[in-house]
Formats: C-alpha cells, structure tokens, sequence
C-alpha cells in the first residue's frame, strides 16, 4: 500500500514537472491508476482484518477525492 501511495504522490510531481500537455496528462493517468491500487489493497486488508471497515470507507473516500482532481489536472493544459 505504501507503494502504491508513493506512486501517486512522484507521479503527480514528474506530470507536474512536464512541459507538454501530453507529457503530463500521461502521468496524472498513472497517479489515477496507482490511486485505485491504493483502493484495491485497502480492501484485501480489509477483508483479511486488518483494516477496519471505517478505515477501508476512509480510505475509499479519500481515493475518490483524489482520482477526481487528478481527472481535473488532466484537463489543465500546460504552459509551454
């Protein structure tokens, strides 16, 4: 899970850091993917005890959060 989070947060920086619109969006695609990667091994934690059920929803919640800025980083074209 730590991964998984890591990712999001490096990708977000490189995509951050890219001068075209292509470049970024590419990597605000991954950050996204490696947010529902967060969600998936939140469940199996969840599903084997060790993770509560609130902190499974917590964590859901915060990934959709997430994945929807990414969405709107996306759409933001980039100087350059």
């Amino acid at each position: 899970m730590r991964r998984a989070a890591l990712s999001v947060s490096a990708n977000i920086a490189e995509g951050s850091g890219r001068e075209t619109s292509k470049d970024s969006t590419h990597f605000f695609t991954v950050a996204k993917a490696s947010t529902y990667e967060v969600v998936s091994v939140a469940f199996v934690c969840q599903r084997r005890g060790l993770i509560t059920a609130e902190d499974y929803q917590g964590i859901y919640g915060r990934a959709e959060d997430i994945a929807r800025m990414l969405t709107g980083l996306k759409r933001v074209p980039t100087s350059g």
